[in-house]
C-alpha cells in the first residue's frame, strides 16, 4: 500500500474534508507533495503534520495561533499547560455530571419524583457537548466580516492562559444565562449577566463597533438557518435571552 494518499483519502482517514485540507494548506499548515500530473499527494510527514494540527485544535487553538506554534512562536510548555488546564476542567465538569446523576438516582429509588428545576439541572450538568468551529462558520465569517477585520483576527496573539481564561468566562456566562432565560429579562441578574456578556463581547471586538455589528449579523444568520443553528455555541433561546437583557439594562441606564 502506497504511504502517499490523495486529498481524498486523506480526508477520509483525517476525518477532514478537502475543502478543509485546502484551508491548512492556504494558511501554510500543510505542504503536499504533487504528482506529475499536478495532484495533491499526503505523506507520512503530512500526515503527522496534520495529526499536531487536529491537536491542537481539538485543544481550541486558532489556525493563526497553531502556525505561530508549528513556526516555534509559542512554547510547547505553554502547549501542555493548556491541555492539562483543559483536562482539569473537563474532569471537574464529568465529578459534578457523575455527583448529579448520583442524586437524580437515589430520589428515583426513594420513590421520589425529579421536579423542573431537578431535570434542568440534570440537563446542564450532563451536556458534555462542546463547541467546535466548523466550515460553516467559516463560510458565516466570509459573509459577515471583511477581509480586513479576518485577517486582523488571524493576526492576533493570545496566550494559552489568556485564552483558557476567556473560555472560562464564557462558560460561566452560559451557564447563568440558560439558568436565567426562562425568567424575565429586566430583572437585576438578567441586566448584570448582559453586562457580563457586553463586557466579554468587547475582548473581542476590542471596542470596534463595526466588528460588534458584524457579530451580531454573524450570529443572528446562523441562528436563521435550522441547520447551522444546531452548530451554533449557544441556543437561539439564550441568544434572543441575552439580547433582551442588554436592551434591557441600556434602557435602564438611559442608553439610546
Amino acid at each position: 500500500m502506497s504511504a502517499f494518499k490523495t486529498a481524498k483519502q486523506t480526508g477520509d482517514l483525517m476525518g477532514l474534508s478537502v475543502k478543509a485540507l485546502r484551508l491548512y494548506e492556504a494558511r501554510g499548515l500543510v505542504s503536499p507533495g504533487r504528482t506529475s500530473a499536478g495532484w495533491r499527494v499526503y505523506g507520512p510527514e503530512d500526515f503527522a503534520q496534520l495529526h499536531k494540527v487536529q491537536t491542537l485544535k481539538s485543544i481550541g487553538f486558532s489556525l493563526a495561533e497553531i502556525s505561530d506554534l508549528l513556526d516555534g512562536g509559542i512554547e510547547l510548555g505553554s502547549v501542555l499547560d493548556t491541555q492539562a488546564s483543559a483536562l482539569a476542567h473537563q474532569q471537574e465538569r464529568l465529578s459534578r455530571a457523575r455527583h448529579v446523576v448520583a442524586k437524580a438516582q437515589a430520589q428515583l429509588k426513594d420513590g421520589q419524583t425529579l421536579s423542573t428545576d431537578d431535570l434542568i439541572n440534570l440537563t446542564q450538568e450532563t451536556d458534555m457537548s462542546e463547541f467546535e468551529w466548523t466550515e460553516a462558520h467559516e463560510e458565516l465569517a466570509a459573509r459577515h466580516y471583511t477581509k480586513e477585520q479576518r485577517d486582523a483576527f488571524a493576526a492576533r496573539k493570545m496566550s494559552p492562559k489568556f485564552q483558557a481564561e476567556v473560555t472560562a468566562r464564557w462558560e460561566s456566562i452560559l451557564a447563568d444565562a440558560e439558568k436565567l432565560r426562562h425568567g424575565a429579562p429586566d430583572t437585576p441578574e438578567a441586566i448584570e449577566l448582559g453586562k457580563r456578556w457586553m463586557a466579554a463581547a468587547q475582548l473581542f471586538s476590542l471596542g470596534d463597533a463595526h466588528v460588534d455589528k458584524a457579530t451580531e449579523n454573524w450570529y443572528e444568520d446562523g441562528f436563521s438557518d435550522p441547520e447551522t443553528a444546531k452548530l451554533m455555541p449557544f441556543s437561539k433561546e439564550v441568544w434572543e435571552f441575552a439580547k433582551a437583557a442588554i436592551i434591557a439594562g441600556q434602557a435602564r441606564d438611559g442608553i439610546v
